[in-house]
């Protein structure tokens, strides 16, 4: 299979709240030379935001940058959303903070992630 078939794979498993099984899919795609995209990553973290798992969404956060694979806004956004949904607007405001310092701007898109989420948690 191809990154295409795995990400598609994963979705399923997200949506159906398999996520362990997600997480073990990633690990089969390393292992079958078939190194994960940005894509990928950001598919397993949104399932595990929505999950209110956030802590191991910031763990695959960190492996995805560690093996090279650099976090797009949209990265940014989902896990800035699942910050504010389990009430860690903070550390949702400190990951925005880092992310800017590292790269430029923030999108519209992940702006309105969390000004959306502040408004929802006064």
């Amino acid at each position: 299979p191809d990154v295409v078939t795995y990400t598609s794979l994963l979705r399923g498993f997200c949506d159906a709240a398999k996520l362990e099984e997600a997480q073990q899919l990633i690990e089969e795609m390393t292992s079958n030379g078939c190194a994960p995209d940005c894509l990928a990553y950001n598919t397993l973290i949104d399932g595990l935001c929505k999950a209110h798992q956030v802590d191991k969404a910031l763990k695959v956060f960190s492996e995805m940058n560690d093996k090279g694979c650099n976090a797009n806004d949209i990265t940014c956004a989902i896990l800035i959303g699942g910050l504010c949904r389990v009430e860690r607007i903070h550390e949702a405001y400190q990951f925005l903070e880092r992310m800017m310092a590292k790269a430029s701007l923030p999108s519209i898109r992940t702006l309105g992630t969390v000004l959306m989420n502040l408004c929802k948690t006064n």
